[in-house]
């Protein structure tokens, strides 16, 4: 899979990181904080997409809904 963006820096280069996966960690509960992981796009099904998790089950998550234009935060309970 390649990566590409600025979303993945420092983990991955902005251009085209190609990236091996491993499906086997997941099927274990084995995810945790600041992992990446690949999943299917909710908006292009064909298309992967790479993802950093920021939270596990019972953590509180607080995030800028717009950072380029706000400092607005919401919080979320995973």
């Amino acid at each position: 899979m390649q990566v590409h963006g600025p979303s993945m820096l420092p983990t991955f280069n902005l251009t085209n990181e190609i990236v091996l996966l491993d499906r086997i960690s997941t099927r274990h509960g084995n995810v945790g904080p600041n992992d990446v992981v690949i999943l299917q796009s909710p908006e292009i099904p064909k298309t992967f997409v790479t993802k950093r998790n920021i939270g596990v089950e019972d953590d509180d998550v607080t995030y800028l809904v717009d950072p380029r234009n706000s400092d607005v935060a919401e919080t979320l309970a995973i």
